[in-house]
C-alpha cells in the first residue's frame, strides 16, 4: 500500500520533500547575502539587524522572510518566502497522480495529464480540466445515446 502524501508546510519537521518526493526529516535555514561591506543586507534592508545579532548561524529565527529546508533524504534545499514554498514548485504533488488509463480516448488523456501539471499550481485548475476530462469521456462512452448530447458533470449531481 502507497503511503500517504504530506505535502511540504512551512516549518514543519518532515514532509515530502517537493525536490525528490521522499518522506523525510526538513532542516530549515535563514538565507542572507552580504554586500561589499559584509552588511547583511537582506537584514538591513527589512529591519531584521537587530533583531539577528547575537542570533547563532543557521538557527532558524521567526518572521525572517527568507527561508531554505533542506531534505535529509536528499540533501537539496527547497526555497520559501514569507512561508511560501516558491522553489521548486510542487511538482512532486503531480507525480503522486496515476497514470492514465491507456484504454482512455487521446482527448481525455490530455485533459487528465494537464490536470496533473497544473495541480501543485492550482487546485482549482485541476479540478476544472479534471470536470471537463470526465465530460469528455462520458460523451465518448455514450456516444451512440440521444442523451448524450447533452450530457454534463452536473447533470448527475
Amino acid at each position: 500500500m502507497p503511503e500517504k502524501y504530506s505535502p511540504p508546510v512551512f516549518n514543519q519537521k518532515t514532509f515530502n520533500c517537493p525536490r525528490c518526493g521522499a518522506f523525510a526529516a526538513q532542516d530549515w535555514r535563514r538565507l542572507f547575502y552580504w554586500d561589499a561591506n559584509g552588511n547583511n543586507q537582506l537584514a538591513h534592508d527589512h529591519g531584521f539587524a537587530d533583531q539577528l545579532q547575537g542570533t547563532p548561524e543557521g538557527v532558524y529565527y521567526e518572521g525572517w522572510p527568507w527561508v531554505a529546508s533542506m531534505c535529509a533524504g536528499c540533501d537539496d534545499m527547497a526555497l520559501w518566502i514569507d512561508e511560501r514554498l516558491v522553489f521548486p514548485t510542487t511538482d512532486a504533488l503531480a507525480d503522486e497522480v496515476p497514470e492514465p488509463n491507456p484504454d482512455m480516448p487521446v482527448r481525455v488523456i490530455g485533459l487528465y495529464r494537464e490536470a496533473a501539471a497544473v495541480l501543485p499550481h492550482s487546485r482549482r485548475a485541476a479540478a476544472a480540466l479534471c470536470r471537463a476530462a470526465l465530460e469528455a469521456l462520458a460523451k465518448h462512452l455514450t456516444q451512440d445515446l440521444d442523451s448524450a448530447s447533452n450530457w454534463t458533470a452536473g447533470s448527475i449531481i
